[in-house]
């Protein structure tokens, strides 16, 4: 398994497993792939002094095999290579997947830091109705300090 830094030379070769609202991201992208097949990726977001992990995807054939562990640590290592001041990544507790994000953050020394943020569900009939919008949920922020 390669861990590849996508840039404009490469992109094209990897341009299949990103969605198509990160094509002219202006973040960091790092791929994995395995005999340039990708199988995972990773989108870092330039936040002041902080990285944001914006994007991580790993393909379902390939998950458990610690290919996203890697990726986050190539998110970690970028980080401290580029001098942030941390890493962030921003997700919904709720959501199927999150315990398995947990875990994987947990095992690799992140700090869980409950930071909620609004999530606003917005409706035509809420906007009629209510000059007040109704949130449901409040994802929670999980950091690393290098500092």
């Amino acid at each position: 398994m390669k861990l590849i830094q996508i840039q404009k030379h490469n992109l094209a070769q990897y341009i299949s497993i990103l969605p198509d609202s990160l094509l002219r991201y202006p973040g960091e992208i790092f791929v994995c792939a395995e005999d340039d097949i990708p199988c995972g990726a990773i989108v870092l977001e330039k936040l002041g002094r902080q990285l944001g992990i914006n994007w991580l995807w790993v393909a379902p054939e390939k998950r458990r095999m610690k290919l996203g562990s890697a990726l986050l640590m190539k998110a970690y290592q970028f980080a401290k290579q580029q001098q942030y001041s941390a890493l962030t990544i921003a997700y919904d507790p709720d959501e199927p997947w999150a315990a398995i994000l947990e875990y994987m953050l947990a095992r690799m020394g992140f700090h869980l830091l409950m930071s909620p943020f609004t999530k606003y569900r917005i409706t035509s009939e809420a906007l009629l109705s209510s000059p007040q919008l109704p949130y449901k949920k409040k994802p929670y922020n999980a950091y690393i300090c290098f500092g």
